[in-house]
């Protein structure tokens, strides 16, 4: 299996998120879609296909019902699921993201497009950082409980960050991920394990990434590297 390559870096995620809870001035649906999506890796599919009996009220608080356990959702993000919800009911569709058609959902890719539009965000991206994030913090078989995932997937991505951890704490280094673009500049050692170079592309990052003294690796060397590596 691949590994993800894709990370929306902590930084953004957070900031993200905290502008879909308090940003009234972002249509409901995405707000919610995009705080679901960067707090518990919930994609436009999934939530364009969940309907208004996936979100309950129990003893207080709002669950969302996605996997065989249910999440309990803070308080902020409850709010803003029940206000949807709501919106849902009135469409009287049977869906928590109603299109615009009669008895219709949202279209997955619709929805993906206005959250690019609206937060500036990739959904893969996105994704992989939640997914990263609950898989440091929840048991494999509680994260596959809650998100409705196969034991296996949720193994990977717990063995991916286990792995990664391990070897930041061995270095006594902050491990980060970030967007080929957010990449920042000045490390000891770049590499490249992308196969853009193979396909005629240049290395995907900017020069900025090395400094005097770098070493720098292009694992699937081709002819566009030689620029780069020079």
């Amino acid at each position: 299996h691949s590994q993800p390559s894709e990370f929306l870096p902590t930084d953004r995620r957070w900031e993200t998120l905290h502008r879909c809870i308090v940003d009234s001035s972002l249509p409901l649906n995405i707000r919610v879609a995009g705080a679901l999506l960067l707090l518990f890796a919930l994609g436009p599919t999934a939530l364009t296909t969940m309907s208004v009996e996936q979100v309950v009220e129990h003893e207080g608080r709002v669950e969302l019902i996605v996997g065989r356990t249910p999440i309990h959702l803070p308080d902020s993000l409850a709010d803003l699921v029940l206000q949807q919800r709501k919106v849902a009911e009135e469409s009287m569709s049977g869906w928590l993201f109603p299109g615009q058609h009669p008895g219709r959902h949202l279209n997955p890719g619709s929805l993906a497009a206005r959250t690019k539009q609206c937060l500036g965000i990739g959904v893969r991206p996105s994704r992989n950082a939640a997914l990263a994030h609950l898989a440091k913090e929840l048991p494999v078989p509680v994260l596959a409980d809650y998100l409705g995932l196969a034991h296996t997937t949720a193994s990977q991505w717990a063995a991916l960050v286990e792995r990664h951890a391990a070897l930041a704490a061995r270095c006594e280094v902050e491990l980060l991920a970030a967007e080929l673009d957010a990449a920042g500049s000045g490390y000891d050692i770049v590499v490249n394990a992308s196969a853009s170079s193979l396909q005629g592309g240049a290395v995907p990052v900017s020069a900025a990434v090395l400094r005097p003294g770098s070493l720098a690796l292009d694992m699937m060397y081709g002819a566009a590297a030689e620029p780069f590596l020079a």
